[in-house]
Order: structure tokens, then C-alpha cells, then sequence
């Protein structure tokens, strides 16, 4: 009658789950002592056959997690969490690898502070006729316990490679806050006495480092475009590319 809820399948979730994240028949536990589960919901055919929630992979490291959410980029999945040290790690799911049984980390990044719930949004993009084209690709908004609010998606192989090469020219080529690195204050870090994780693939972008390069002179950029084989316009491109998708106009709730 729409009036009760009733129990149709079970997981034994190890300690303490605080995020649980759903797309389509996956779902992403968060746990704050025991890392991150994926599970899949499978009902049988057969009506006696019942409905089950299947473990299909974890994450062996014992990371603290505080927030969870899922990264869509056309037909492949990403698995997003924040951990209590501030940091954003990104895993895949590969059947192949470990059995199956063990996520592998794709990227870390370090935020500075804790992150406790994601928000996924579809962009709906403009054509060059001003019409609504669909996207294949989701972002993640979130908000930190510091106050900052930000967002991460998914970006082509190509001009990963490009905005990383322009990130390292940068990093090397700007006078920066004391002095310090910006590439490493976004590398993971760990609590005081705790035990360390594996090094995760510098796989993700520093949009604050890369938007500095439309605070350089003209003369500046084209000279640091040339530098790693590109262009200014090709940058400038990439950027505006960068900046629509998490422009507030083009956001539509999943």
C-alpha cells in the first residue's frame, strides 16, 4: 500500500558506514575506519530466487572515509571519496586486476580540508546554435569544513596532457606563497604516526593553478604555450571548455 518498507536484500557492512552512494544498480559505501565497498544489487529471474547486494570489490587500505559519490564519464565509472586528512581519491573497478576484488586508485588530491558530501550534476552544454546538447560526463559539487566550495570531473585524455604539462610550467615558472610548491601541497597526505598509503598517480589538475595563467601578460602566455608544444588559443580553449562545464546555467540534477 505504499506505506511500509520492506527489507529485500542484506550486506554486512564492516564498522561504521557514514556515506552511501546509488547510480543505476551500483552502489559506494563509505566507511570511516575501513575505506570504501562496491557493491552491485542483483535480482534474480526466477521470483524465488530473491534479490541480493553483492560485494564486488573494496579498498584493502584501512582509510578513514567521510564521503562518497560516483564519476561518470560516457561508459566508464569512477568511485569518488574524502578521507578525514582532506584528501580526494579516485578508484576504477577492473574484474581483471585482483581478481576483481581490489579497487585500484587512479589519483589523490589534497584539499586542506575534510569534504563530508558530494553533489552530482549533469552539465548541459550550449551547441554553437545556443542549443541544449546532453552531456555523457557528470562533475561532483562539494562544499569543504574550511568553507570552500568546488567542484571535480572528468576531462579528455588529450587535454589532460596538455593542462598538466601547462600546470608543471607554471609551478616552476610563478612566484608562489612563500615560496611554496603548489604541486605538492596537492599531493595526499597522512595523519601524524599513521601508517602510509600508496602513492596515488598524479592524475588530477589544480584548477586554481591553471586559471593563473589567465593572470600573465599575452607575451607570457604565448612564450609559455610554446614551451610544451600548444598554443594560446588551444589553453584559452581548454579553459573555457573547463569553465562551462561548472558554470551553475549548465547544471542538471541526477
Amino acid at each position: 500500500n505504499g506505506e511500509k518498507l520492506e527489507g529485500c536484500a542484506f550486506f554486512d557492512a564492516p564498522i561504521y558506514v557514514v556515506s552511501m552512494t546509488v547510480v543505476k544498480n551500483f552502489v559506494l559505501l563509505g566507511d570511516l575506519a575501513k575505506s570504501v565497498f562496491f557493491l552491485h544489487f542483483r535480482e534474480d529471474k526466477d521470483p524465488a530466487g530473491g534479490k541480493h547486494l553483492l560485494q564486488l570489490a573494496k579498498d584493502f587500505d584501512r582509510l578513514k572515509v567521510m564521503g562518497t559519490e560516483f564519476l561518470i564519464d560516457g561508459s566508464a565509472l569512477s568511485l569518488l571519496s574524502s578521507d578525514v586528512d582532506g584528501n580526494l581519491h579516485v578508484f576504477s573497478y577492473d574484474r581483471n586486476s585482483w581478481q576483481g576484488q581490489k579497487l585500484l586508485m587512479c589519483a589523490a588530491f589534497n584539499l586542506g580540508s575534510e569534504v563530508v558530501k558530494f553533489v552530482r550534476r549533469r552539465p548541459a552544454l550550449l551547441d554553437s546554435e545556443g542549443k541544449v546538447k546532453p552531456s555523457s560526463r557528470t562533475c561532483a559539487l562539494f562544499g569543504t569544513t574550511g568553507g570552500a566550495v568546488s567542484a571535480v570531473a572528468p576531462v579528455e585524455e588529450q587535454t589532460f596532457r596538455r593542462l598538466q604539462a601547462l600546470s608543471k610550467k607554471l609551478s616552476k615558472g610563478l612566484y608562489h606563497t612563500a615560496g611554496l610548491n603548489p604541486l605538492m601541497f596537492r599531493r595526499q597526505r597522512a595523519q601524524p604516526n599513521s601508517k602510509p598509503r600508496q602513492t596515488a598517480p598524479a592524475n588530477m589538475l589544480d584548477g586554481e593553478l591553471l586559471w593563473r595563467f589567465t593572470e600573465l601578460e599575452v607575451p607570457e602566455q604565448f612564450k609559455m604555450a610554446l614551451s610544451i608544444g600548444t598554443t594560446r588559443q588551444q589553453i584559452i580553449s581548454n579553459l573555457r571548455e573547463l569553465a562551462a562545464l561548472f558554470s551553475p546555467s549548465s547544471m542538471t540534477v541526477q
